[in-house]
């Protein structure tokens, strides 16, 4: 760890590397955040490998947090740098370490993992081409249920979409984003040079400037100009009370047939966005998103049935990690 922790005044750069498990797909990795990135909120550089986002710190402070995937030393270890325009204590220090263990899936065991789908014959291939598949967490629990409420029977590109307007209707600025220390160039918003220059480049501006809004800021707010039907509106706000007020939780640890219990008591609440909840916010492994299309269609053109009960009985082999080998068949090429 480098860098200031409380101690001095000023712009600082805190610095922490986490260590994981190999194998690590890191590219799986940031494809997927790529795809899902959300307007002024998160930066993904797909050739550098590196991901940046706004962060909460403590109170009203915020900062951008970046994480380096691809240090080049060979340690094994994602780099996590924290760029503040004030001091970051230990204990925020840490929270962050624990948020981004979460969102790059570093504690999972890739070894064990593979050992249990790669036993199945058709999925063996899949397991063989990308090693150490990570099943991509959540950074905060509520950012997680407002992607899925959003991502409900639209694409991905659409749902990136609704959550910039959210986060844009509701999420607090960064006034100035920090940049590192000895590092010149204008802060604001970004220009017109494309990612990789801007994760490379100290000169052009960090892009990450406002903070995804909280669940009290949600249920508070006037959510008519989202452009969504007003029965995605009512299971948006329904879920942003439930945990603000804390009736749902959604914190690692929680059990997930509790969570999802609570979650499918609320308007417009489905065992697919549950299952999906599970799968990314609580870490639950072996959550298996039961007719879902596009798992269906990734399966049959593996030669699996593309029907259920059909594909959920061949995916009792899986257990416990139906939710990886999930993702296996879901981000594999065409055949």
């Amino acid at each position: 760890m480098t860098g200031s922790e409380g101690t001095s005044p000023g712009p600082v750069q805190v610095e922490r590397r986490l260590g994981y498990t190999p194998p690590f797909d890191a590219a799986g990795v940031i494809g997927f955040l790529a795809a899902r990135a959300v307007p002024g909120l998160e930066e993904v550089d797909t050739v550098a490998l590196r991901y940046r986002r706004a962060v909460r710190l403590d109170g009203s402070a915020a900062a951008v947090a970046t994480l380096d995937l691809a240090a080049g030393d060979g340690s094994r270890d994602v780099v996590l740098r924290v760029e503040s325009l004030q001091p970051v204590p230990l204990d925020v220090l840490d929270m962050l370490t624990v948020q981004s263990r979460h969102l790059l899936d570093l504690d999972c065991d890739p070894v064990a993992i593979a050992a249990v789908v790669g036993a199945d014959p058709v999925l063996a291939p899949l397991v063989q081409q990308t090693p150490g598949l990570r099943v991509p967490g959540a950074w905060d629990p509520f950012e997680l249920a407002a992607r899925a409420v959003l991502g409900q029977q639209v694409s991905v590109a659409a749902a990136r979409t609704l959550l910039g307007r959210l986060a844009a209707l509701c999420g607090p600025d960064l006034e100035a984003p920090p940049r590192p220390p000895g590092r010149s160039g204008p802060s604001g918003p970004s220009g017109p040079s494309g990612p990789d220059r801007r994760a490379t480049d100290p000169d052009v501006p960090v892009t990450p400037r406002r903070l995804f809004p909280a669940a009290s800021e949600v249920a508070g707010a006037d959510l008519d100009r989202l452009g969504i039907p007003a029965s995605r509106r009512r299971t948006l706000r329904a879920v942003a009370e439930a945990m603000a007020d804390g009736t749902v939780r959604l914190e690692r640890g929680t059990d997930p047939a509790l969570a999802s219990a609570q979650l499918q008591a609320l308007p417009g609440i489905g065992p697919w966005t549950a299952a999906y909840v599970a799968l990314r916010a609580l870490g639950d492994g072996d959550s298996f998103l039961v007719g879902d299309v596009a798992l269906a269609r990734a399966a049959a053109r593996r030669g699996l049935p593309d029907r259920w009960p059909a594909l959920a009985a061949h995916a009792e082999r899986w257990r416990p990690w139906r939710g990886y080998a999930s993702l296996w068949l879901w981000s594999a090429p065409a055949a």
